[in-house]
């Protein structure tokens, strides 16, 4: 007995030949008729426009002519551009530089000047020291030398009192020699009338000097 139940399953072969042929037809409609059309467009756009091919191709030139001048322009302009980008780097890189110089010399000039107002600062108290200094020295010498000056004046005032005194003294001693000697010349010569001392000696004059004083008492 046969089982009718088995499903029967067919296998479908694929037919390359139609594949092929298929693609073929696609192909030749992309790469022939597709630019066939458009150069009908193109055909259609020309003979709308009233130029002919000539003129066509002559306007063509042109642009070319055209495109190729602008984008020999632009590569100036390019060009330029770079040129103009660099300086205005170098200008911003000089400017930076230039304030770091700045910030530089500031701190620098800062540190200057106040290291100069240390030293102003320290010569001034040098200086109003040593004016201190030599105006005690000044004040002390001062002292000195008035006290000085009034021991000397006291000196001189001993001195002269002293002078003085020693004159009385010696006018004293000559007194009493003249009595002593001129009194008892007198005796034997009665011009006798004064003495004077002459090389430290002691003469006895008739006329001049110091009035001789014989009188007792």
């Amino acid at each position: 007995m046969v089982d009718t139940n088995i499903p029967a399953v067919a296998k479908r072969k694929v037919n390359w030949t139609k594949v092929l042929l298929v693609v073929l037809i696609v192909m030749v409609g992309v790469f022939i008729i597709g630019p066939g059309i458009m150069g009908y467009g193109v055909y259609l756009q020309i003979k709308d426009s009233n130029y002919t091919v000539t003129e066509l191709g002559k306007n063509i030139n042109s642009l070319e002519q055209k495109l190729e001048v602008t984008q020999q322009n632009l590569s100036l302009q390019n060009a330029f551009n770079s040129n103009v980008m660099g300086l205005i780097q170098k200008n911003n890189d000089d400017l930076v530089s230039c304030k770091t110089d700045k910030s530089k010399l500031e701190a620098e000039s800062k540190y200057a000047a106040d290291l100069c107002d240390e030293k102003i600062k320290g010569f001034q108290q040098e200086l109003d020291a040593t004016k201190a200094k030599q105006a005690e020295q000044a004040t002390a010498q001062t002292t000195a030398t008035q006290q000085a000056a009034t021991q000397c004046s006291v000196d001189l005032s001993k001195t002269l009192q002293q002078l003085v005194d020693t004159q009385q003294q010696l006018g004293s001693l000559v007194q009493n020699m003249a009595r002593n000697i001129c009194c008892k010349q007198k005796v034997d010569n009665s011009n006798i009338k004064g003495y004077s001392v002459v090389n430290n000696k002691l003469v006895c004059l008739e006329e001049g000097g110091t009035t001789l004083n014989c009188a007792l008492g």
